[in-house]
Parts: C-alpha cells; structure tokens; sequence
C-alpha cells in the first residue's frame, strides 16, 4: 500500500497498481484517511505513522551535451556549515584513444536550489585525476582527496595521491599526498570513492589496494592535515566501494554471502563486518546517510534494467527494506549529504532503459 504526493495530484497504490487518484491543496495534509466504498476506495477515517519524504526535484548540475567533457562519474558531495559542495569526474576521450579527466565541482550556499558554476579543482597539467573524496577538517576548510593518474588507469600503473584545498578565494589548491603503511610490493593503489568520514581532529578515507590478481581491498587511512596519511590493515577478502556516514561503513565484499556488509568506521578489525541484510551486490557504488532517530537511508542502482536507483530504509540495526525507486532511468552511482535536515542525493544519470555514455550529474531533495 503506498500514498504517492506529486504537487497537489495524490495516487493511491496497491501492490505498485494505482487505485485512486485526486486533487488535494498544496498545504500539507497532516492525516489521511480512507474507507472502502462500492468499487472504489474513498476518504475516511486512517491515521498513518511513519517517515515522510518529500517527492524528489531533480536538477542537473553537469550535463555532457555542449561540454568540453564526454561523460561525467564519481560523484561525491561534502557538506559544511557554510556550503553544500558537490563534485564529479569529467572525462573527455580524443580521436586517438586517449582520456583526459579532472576533478570538476559546484557549490550551494541555499541547500541546493541554486549552484555556483562548474569549476576545475584539478591543474590542467594534470591530464588524468579522478576518484574525488571531499572531507572537512576541524577548522571546517574543505578538502578532495583524489587519485592523480585517474578512473581509467591501467592496473599495473602506480598511481599518486593528491589532495585539493578550497582557499578564501575560491581557488583550489593541490599538493602531493604522503600515505604511510602501504607494502612497497602494491601493484597499485586506488581510492574508493565516496569514502570521506568526517569527525575529530582529523579525516578517515578507505583507499583500495589491488593485489596481485588485481582483486581490490579496502583498508582505512587517517590524516589529521590532510597531507600525510596513515594506512591500516586491509581487508582479508576482495571489497570495495565503500561509502561511510555516521559511523558506519557500507562496502561491497565477498566475506558475505549477499555480497554487501556494514562495519563500525575506523573498526580495528575487517572481521566485524555484518551482513547488509536485505540489500543486493551492484557494480555501481552505493550511497549511505545516517538520520536522526538512529534511521538510516540506503541507495543502490540495480543490476538490472531499467536500473533505477532504489531507495532502502532500516532503523537501529535491523534489516533493509525497499523504500520505493528514487529515479527510474539509468543510473550509476550515488552519494548523499544531510543538509539542513534534509536529504540531498547526488547520482549519475542516462536515459530510461539503458546506460548512456554520455551521463548527467543530478542532485535530489529527499
């Protein structure tokens, strides 16, 4: 049974079918109540109890057509006391077969109805950077930490962490990466986007490491200035896009049986790891937000098609439970922020049905 509020159009649903639509005012409803008539379902007496969320408002914010850039991936959003700043990849392949990328960012100062126009975070005498993990520290000065050689690079390349400051100005500054406690042998080292965990001094990423076999593992590295990072143990088995709010982390794993398990951040020990129960494996990173009351909203683009991205819900510790689709066309993969009480989600997208190439960058008010 489900309520769906579109503007003043309320549809009643049951079992996905509308039954019943009309016209209600534009002021919040408070309650609504229902009673069955002769064929139909009419207005009556039901009080209901539960989380409300707004119907979402999509607003692109990067749109590969008219661009210098061919596609748009990796987004990621950080929220602060001053700004809500949102950032993606942009990718632009040459005749060629060449890839040029950088880290491109927006930023709203009204909770996200109106952005700031794209900026480059990244130099162009860097051809390739991608995989942006925006943080904050104490003092409340935003940071992206980023992988130098970028999303497509080959496997056996080493590549080199940087990270991005936002000056007074506006203008972003880089500079190198220092991370210590990663084995000299490493194939390569990779971030897992979207793994910023803010609180304390200090700020926590989960960097992916490939081994030998080029199977990702994730492990924690913490830094208190955001220039030398230190690295922990990594998990015992492949994991990856790993996304992280309120404490605890989301990753995908092959420790678990349904292949997506929940751990403490910063945990000291991969092993106590718990399973995501009700939740499904994707190849798309997912997106977590911790809200008030110990609740918790989780999304994922499904395997399948048309690949809409699917809104879940847990409170406490208990298990997941589908929400209702948060957009019905092709997505990839998402982020979300609490800004002012409300949730904003920010997610790659194409067109229903299908993953297009060329893909937008969308924001959403939950």
């Amino acid at each position: 049974f489900e309520l769906v509020r579109t503007g003043t159009l309320l549809r009643v649903l049951i079992n996905g079918e509308q039954v019943i639509s009309s016209e209600v005012p534009a002021a919040p409803l408070g309650r609504i109540l229902l009673r069955g008539g002769t064929g139909a379902l009419q207005a009556s007496a039901l009080t209901m109890e539960g989380d409300v969320f707004l119907a979402p408002r999509p607003v692109p914010l990067w749109v590969a057509a008219g661009t210098e850039w061919d596609e748009h991936f990796d987004p990621a959003l950080l929220a602060t006391g001053t700004a809500l700043h949102a950032f993606c990849t942009g990718v632009t392949s040459a005749d060629d077969g060449s890839d040029r990328t950088a880290i491109l960012h927006r930023a709203s100062r009204d909770g996200g109805t109106t952005w700031s126009a794209s900026a480059r975070v990244t130099p162009a005498s860097e051809a390739l950077a991608g995989r942006p993990v925006p943080f904050a520290l104490a003092d409340g000065s935003a940071h992206v930490l980023y992988q130098a050689i970028g999303p497509l690079a080959k496997r056996d390349a080493r590549s080199t962490l940087r990270v991005a400051t936002l000056g007074a100005d506006g203008a972003w500054t880089t500079a190198a990466c220092t991370v210590r406690g990663l084995p000299e042998d490493l194939a390569g080292v990779r971030l897992s986007v979207g793994s910023a965990a803010a609180g304390g001094p200090g700020a926590r990423a989960a960097a992916c490491t490939l081994d030998e076999s080029g199977a990702p593992h994730l492990r924690w590295i913490e830094s208190t200035d955001g220039l030398t990072w230190t690295a922990g143990p990594a998990t015992e088995k492949p994991a990856a896009d790993l996304v992280a709010s309120g404490g605890v982390a989301l990753f995908r794993t092959a420790s678990v049986e349904n292949g997506m398990a929940t751990v403490p951040v910063g945990a000291s020990s991969w092993g106590d790891a718990a399973i995501a129960k009700g939740l499904t494996p994707t190849n798309q990173r997912p997106a977590l937000l911790a809200l008030p009351g110990d609740r918790w909203l989780a999304l994922e683009a499904q395997p399948r098609p048309p690949y809409a991205l699917e809104m879940f819900g847990r409170r406490a510790a208990g298990a997941w439970s589908p929400l209702w689709p948060l957009h019905d066309a092709a997505t990839g993969a998402a982020c979300a922020a609490l800004v002012g009480g409300h949730p904003v989600a920010l997610m790659e997208a194409g067109e229903t049905g299908r993953r297009e190439t060329r893909s937008e960058e969308h924001t959403f008010e939950l």
